[in-house]
């Protein structure tokens, strides 16, 4: 099984991880705010890797600009 197979991890469980909402994450995806390297595709479907989510996390990256921040704390 390919390595990034068994890191990947489903965009609903990244964006709270990224601390934001899934919905959140797709748009910060779409924004350039996510490096490739964290994410790739396979058709229209993302896919996630948990280590180089955390990678870049620790790095000072973030997924969650103002607006996302607000909706994922609606959401709690």
């Amino acid at each position: 099984m390919h390595a990034l197979s068994e890191d990947r991890i489903s965009v609903a469980t990244a964006g709270p991880i990224a601390g934001t909402t899934a919905r959140g994450f797709y748009r910060a995806i779409a924004r350039g705010y996510v490096p490739p390297g964290v994410y790739w595709r396979v058709g229209r479907d993302i896919h996630v890797s948990r280590s180089r989510l955390l990678e870049w996390i620790e790095r000072g990256g973030t997924a969650a600009p103002a607006e996302s921040a607000v909706e994922a704390r609606g959401a709690a």
